[in-house]
């Protein structure tokens, strides 16, 4: 997103952003961090095809590292890195992102007495600089069912393995597609 950009946006428009994938892929930086302030932005995920990984985590740190990196330190603050984490529940209408009677129940729960994350100072450092999802979450509640406890996945995940694998095959037998885009 650059500055000329900007008269094509809604207040309704939400622009997910990963820096992850755009450091791996060698993506000009772009106007992000500095237009933060003036564009709805949440964080964004392009996959384990693109990014290497699926944590939303290491992408709202990756957002504030290199957000500090241009000596703004104390830009990109732990509060709005979380609001950044939780600003897609506001626009996608799913019933999720705060706890309350009527909406989702969804859960993550936090073990920060590890080695990743103690000693804790601040939990909300402690989670967006140094948890690891799948050493920190222990539970993950969704649509008030368990997926995640004590750590372990409720379920046999080598089928979804397996479907992703195959839908990988076809996607990459059928060869390159065409894009267009029109303004």
């Amino acid at each position: 997103i650059e500055e000329g950009d900007l008269r094509f946006l809604g207040d309704d428009t939400l622009i997910p952003v990963s820096p992850k994938t755009y450091a791996k892929l060698g993506m000009y930086k772009g106007g992000i961090w500095d237009l933060r302030n003036r564009v709805n932005l949440a964080v964004g995920n392009d996959g384990s095809a693109s990014s290497n990984s699926i944590d939303v985590l290491e992408q709202v740190r990756l957002f504030a590292l290199l957000g500090k990196w241009n000596d703004r330190a104390e830009d990109f603050t732990l509060r709005e890195m979380w609001k950044l984490l939780f600003s897609g529940h506001r626009f996608m209408k799913f019933g999720s992102g705060r706890m309350a009677e009527g909406q989702a129940a969804d859960l993550n729960v936090f073990d920060l007495d590890t080695l990743s994350t103690a000693p804790v100072y601040d939990p909300l450092a402690a989670i967006i600089y140094s948890a690891v999802p799948r050493v920190n979450i222990t539970d993950v509640m969704i649509a008030g069912r368990f997926v995640k406890k004590g750590g372990a996945l409720c379920f046999d995940s080598k089928e979804i393995i397996a479907n992703a694998e195959r839908c990988a095959r076809g996607i990459y037998e059928r060869g390159k597609g065409r894009a267009k885009i029109y303004f």
